[in-house]
């Protein structure tokens, strides 16, 4: 197979994959390809993990770690099932929800719902002036701040919201994709400026909403926001900030919660920045900034001057506590959040120690270590962080390496970005034909990004 200049070569036509085949690459990621393939239940989209640096590709489609980096490739592969994995747990009707994972051809596959044809960035091309009116950017908002609020409520960060991972369906609705993947890139325009030099405690749900602001800023005027760099810049030489100047030109015509939740959703100190999705709704409630709202804590060693702020007290590292905007059709389902399809497993109970024959341990005997999975490192090491839901996909040859090797990669960042500013997901074109499943997954009807063909706003 020849692979393309840039990495490793997507899968051809008709390959197999589990009990899937491909009909045709739907995406491109900057560590996997996304695919539209055929199955028992009919069409569906598969995500192929693909770390191109670490892994060639045989003859017969199958993932080979390169020479020296079998342990680093083992590391990279398990994060990305322990992501699915996390994945899988949010459940919202505008989150794009995964429907299983599998391991073949010596990698991890994602399966999603084939619902949607093309991005929010494609729609808005579209459009004339590349913009939307007031009512189509309350469309925009809403189900991705909802969508936020999902994953935020799960412990999750999505690190790269822009309009290139927004999915939208023939019907309109919007699915925000990825969510909780820590496989991620730098996206120029859309990236919280806290993502240039990644630290400790520097990621939160202010960052997300960094970039839902940003996103929401490309809606509203056809431009795609001034990077968080290029804002930087400006101020470490006294200039005016590119971006706020271009959105206090909207300050008259769009109504004043609005303008003013933007305006702090893209505030470069996140001490300034809105903390959560619930202080994001209440201004655009036009309710008044909350009083209690921490100081921005000292910078961590090595974190510039953007340290994350300290959460709400009391609320958990990403609580999600606030009220919803209105009942009508932005009220989020109501379902029990543990039950329906994608329910993570039970937690798994060890039995009572014994010995090699079953016998109970004598009391005041020395205590076995506590089991930390195939992946525990030594003591005074770094190990992979713990993960509550185990991998019960089917077995492959790739485990996780021995402590030793895990040790010598334990300084691999937990969440993979790129500096490069090229997509994360590519326009898809020419795709196949075959009608779209259902993407939603169960609840209140999905809200809906206004008609195709409208105005600009301001």
């Amino acid at each position: 197979m020849t692979e393309p200049r840039n990495g490793i070569a997507p899968l051809p036509l008709g390959a197999a994959a589990g009990s899937f085949k491909v009909a045709g690459t739907y995406a491109i990621r900057s560590f996997s390809y996304l695919y539209v393939a055929d199955g028992p239940d009919g069409r569906i989209v598969l995500e192929e993990f693909v770390p191109h640096s670490l892994v060639s590709r045989s003859w017969r489609g199958e993932l080979q770690p390169r020479p020296g980096s079998e342990a680093l490739y083992s590391v990279k592969l398990n994060r990305f099932r322990k992501a699915t994995l996390a994945m899988e747990a949010v459940r919202h009707r505008n989150v794009l929800p995964i429907l299983g994972s599998f391991a073949a051809n010596g990698t991890s596959f994602r399966v999603y719902p084939w619902s949607a044809r093309r991005t929010l960035a494609g729609y808005l091309d579209a459009l004339p002036g590349r913009a939307v009116d007031q009512g189509g950017l309350w469309g925009v908002i809403l189900p991705l701040l909802e969508a936020l609020e999902a994953g935020h409520s799960k412990g999750l960060v999505h690190h790269a919201l822009s309009p290139y991972c927004v999915w939208m369906t023939e019907t309109g609705e919007l699915l925000l994709a990825f969510l909780g993947d820590v496989f991620q890139e730098y996206r120029e325009g859309y990236s919280a400026p806290e993502l240039l030099s990644p630290a400790p405690g520097a990621f939160g749900p202010w960052t997300d909403l960094y970039s839902l602001g940003a996103t929401a800023f490309r809606a509203l005027t056809g431009e795609t926001p001034a990077s968080a760099s290029l804002r930087l810049e400006a101020a470490l030489s006294g200039c005016r900030d590119p971006l706020e100047f271009r959105l206090g030109a909207f300050r008259a015509t769009l109504p004043q919660p609005l303008f003013t939740a933007l305006s702090r959703a893209l505030k470069m100190d996140p001490g300034e920045r809105v903390r959560d999705a619930g202080e994001l709704r209440e201004l655009l409630e036009g309710r008044p900034p909350r009083k209690d709202t921490a100081a921005p804590p000292s910078p961590a060693p090595g974190a510039g001057p953007y340290a994350a702020p300290a959460p709400a007290p009391g609320a958990g590292t990403f609580a999600a506590t606030v009220p919803k905007l209105g009942a009508g059709p932005y009220a989020a389902p109501t379902s029990d959040p543990g039950a329906g399809p994608y329910a993570a497993p039970d937690p798994v109970t060890l039995p009572a120690p014994a010995d090699d024959n079953g016998a109970p341990v004598p009391a005041g005997s020395p205590p076995e270590p506590p089991f930390a999975g195939p992946s525990a490192a030594p003591a005074g090491s770094s190990p992979e962080p713990p993960f509550a839901m185990p991998y019960t996909a089917t077995a492959d040859p790739f485990t996780v390496p021995a402590p030793a090797e895990a040790a010598a990669v334990a300084a691999a960042p937990a969440v993979e970005t790129s500096a490069r500013a090229a997509r994360g997901i590519l326009e898809p074109s020419a795709l196949p034909g075959g009608a779209p499943a259902d993407g939603g997954a169960g609840g209140a009807p999905p809200v809906r990004i206004a008609p195709e063909g409208e105005g600009k706003a301001g």
